[in-house]
């Protein structure tokens, strides 16, 4: 029954450690996959602010409306990260649940098992005791038989010498 309870614990750990990785690893992952369509974006506004510098302000205004598209892109993406870390809280939360749900059930189950367990040793013990009982009878009544048959031998020893 240890060994049960101790091979369910370790499976729920298992499972809250391998959740936890999941998370950390989305949450770098789309760390890193944020901060490289920034740099993505950095690289190609420097590109564009060069090829302006060459050729003029003369698309000054596409370069804003651009600037706008990539600011508007890039918080989507902001939105959407956020909304991965969130969904992958609500996950981790559910998963705690679930295990709280596991480590109650197996509580009780243990308390059960303990439970059945004692009324067994209660009740070993309650027939050891009347084992015990009989036994001590039975002696008693052996020892009884073999006074009298003693006592018996005497008699005989003491007859046998006196006559």
């Amino acid at each position: 029954m240890k060994e049960s309870l101790q091979k369910s614990l370790e499976s729920l750990r298992t499972e809250r450690d391998e959740l936890r990785l999941q998370m950390q690893l989305a949450g770098m992952e789309a760390e890193q996959k944020l901060k490289q369509e920034v740099e993505q974006a950095e690289t190609y506004w420097q590109q564009i602010e060069r090829q302006l510098h060459r050729i003029g302000y003369e698309l000054k205004d596409e370069l804003a409306e651009f600037r706008e598209d990539a600011s508007k892109s890039l918080w989507k993406l902001h939105i959407k990260t956020k909304e991965e870390a969130h969904d992958l809280g609500e996950d981790l939360t559910e998963l705690q649940q679930t295990a709280k749900e596991k480590l109650l059930k197996l509580r009780i189950q243990a308390e059960d098992e303990t439970h059945d367990m004692g009324e067994l040793l209660d009740s070993l013990q309650k027939k050891a005791s009347y084992t015990l009982d009989d036994l001590k009878l039975e002696i008693e009544e052996e020892l009884h038989e073999f006074s009298d048959e003693i006592k018996q031998i005497y008699q005989q020893v003491q007859q046998y010498f006196n006559k």
